[in-house]
């Protein structure tokens, strides 16, 4: 079949509004329903295939991954592939697709802060000081916790467990990340050392940001780069700090700093 097997399966076209399909779909699982068609396995291969198809393009946001095979998330067991085949797209694909995603660049954590400001500094502008302490993600295994990792047998490595339920006849099969290797397709075989397992280390970083004059309570100063490691290659995050002003206490102020305030505010 061509990438358009589910609706060749319906008898439908690419262009069929969801009516019809329903309409297509509700014809062929009485023509070929199990209950029809006694001891007849083709029949009953035939009625899953339909349902498949129908579980596929029934739904619109599946419909729309299913037309367009490049985007994200798209799924190969709607090449309309059955049986053996079927389970191969099924299983290997996928485990593929989530391989790539994993080992794709990502950008790190960024970080964000509010930082006490002396007014003067609003005023005339300075410099602040300040360290912060975060988990970042392990470097030396990418913040995955371990070293080295076997593939997950619950799951064949696709990171996926597939259901299937069956009732009044109906076919329904649906599938949910694997809770042994928390749809990783893998698990871990020796830990890492440097994290003890977490895939995440105490990080502290000393920063120094440039008050600009004439700054306002609330502003917000992004700085590119100082964030969280990035993850397989990926840039850093981000440091994003909002200036919080400090009043001074009256009783640490001279009288000439008094009187400069007074004038700037009353």
């Amino acid at each position: 079949m061509d990438s358009r097997g589910y609706y060749k399966l319906l008898g439908v076209s690419p262009d069929s509004s969801q009516e019809d399909i329903k309409k297509a779909f509700r014809k062929l699982s009485m023509q070929y329903h199990p209950d029809k068609n006694p001891d007849n396995k083709e029949a009953e291969e035939h009625f899953k295939e339909i349902n498949e198809a129908y579980s596929v393009i029934s739904d619109p946001e599946r419909r729309q991954q299913y037309d367009n095979p490049g985007i994200p998330g798209f799924n190969f067991q709607s090449f309309g592939f059955g049986g053996a085949m079927g389970d191969y797209f099924n299983r290997v694909v996928p485990n593929f697709q989530r391989q790539r995603r994993r080992n794709m660049p990502r950008k790190g954590r960024d970080l964000m802060y509010i930082i006490d400001v002396p007014i003067s500094e609003f005023i005339l502008g300075g410099k602040e000081e300040f360290s912060v302490e975060f988990d970042d993600m392990c470097n030396s295994c990418s913040g995955k916790g371990y070293k080295s990792s076997k593939t997950c047998p619950n799951c064949d490595g696709s990171g996926m467990i597939v259901h299937v339920q069956s009732g009044n006849g109906m076919h329904m099969q649906t599938s949910s990340p694997c809770g042994a290797c928390r749809g990783s397709g893998e698990i871990g075989t020796e830990g890492c050392p440097e994290c003890n397992g977490l895939g995440h280390v105490k990080a502290k970083r000393d920063y120094v940001i440039d008050i600009a004059p004439g700054s306002r309570d609330g502003d917000v100063m992004k700085q590119d780069g100082l964030g969280g490691i990035g993850m397989n290659g990926g840039p850093p995050g981000d440091l994003v700090v909002k200036l919080r002003m400090r009043m001074p206490r009256a009783e640490d102020l001279s009288e000439e700093q008094k009187e400069i305030l007074v004038d700037l505010f009353v």
